[in-house]
């Protein structure tokens, strides 16, 4: 996983063990702001591959250009064992969670991408977040 500075760390952890009913129809991610003091949470689903995938967070970062803060977070579904025995057919039903420490103050807008095995775009999640600039949250 790549991670850029301010970002202080990063936990990702692309097997959170749950399920959903009714099952999600399509992708979702959303964040949690007040996670901690400078952390954010980032959750989410992703819907595609089978067994032998498994979710790698590829990309955290935060752009701040004096106006704005954006974290952005790209998740890929990769396959994880190309031989191994098929036990669930796709698509499958992927939950993440991503905690991120940040320094300075709370991003102000998030991006959140999923990108299927192939590094096609699945989905592209964007939350604003109604704060002053330089907020600090936590």
């Amino acid at each position: 996983m790549h991670v850029d500075n301010p970002i202080v760390a990063a936990e990702f952890d692309g097997r959170v063990p749950k399920s959903q009913q009714p099952r999600p129809e399509s992708d979702w991610a959303t964040v949690d702001i007040d996670a901690g003091p400078r952390q954010v949470v980032v959750l989410g689903c992703v819907l595609n591959g089978d067994s032998r995938h498994e979710l790698a967070c590829r990309d955290v970062s935060i752009d701040d250009t004096g106006e704005l803060t954006r974290l952005s977070v790209t998740v890929q579904l990769e396959k994880h064992d190309p031989e191994g025995e098929v036990i669930l057919t796709g698509p499958g039903e992927f939950y993440y969670r991503l905690r991120v420490e940040h320094e300075g103050a709370t991003p102000r807008e998030y991006r959140i991408t999923h990108l299927d095995e192939n590094g096609d775009e699945q989905l592209t999640a964007n939350e604003v977040l109604f704060i002053k600039p330089g907020t600090r949250r936590g």
